[in-house]
């Protein structure tokens, strides 16, 4: 069994001080010894109509998320 990590590099808050949106980029790693990973997952935030899907790298961005605390779901067949 694989499981999937998620390494989150960064989430940066850009805009005024009203209606703050931010970005929400990372990398994604097999574990137990923290391969990289290779094919593609899909990265989204939960009760939010935002993600993308990772690339052969497992590198992936999330654009125009507004201000607040998410849950982030990654899914990807083979791992769990």
């Amino acid at each position: 069994k694989y499981y999937l990590f998620l390494l989150l590099l960064i989430v940066v808050g850009t805009g005024s001080a009203f209606g703050q949106e931010g970005i929400l980029e990372g990398s994604l790693f097999s574990k137990p010894d923290n391969a990289g990973f290779s094919g593609r997952a899909e990265v989204s935030i939960v009760n939010l109509n935002r993600g993308d899907i990772s690339d052969e790298k497992g590198h992936f961005l999330i654009q125009k998320i507004p201000e607040g605390v998410y849950q982030v779901r990654v899914q990807c067949i083979g791992y769990k």
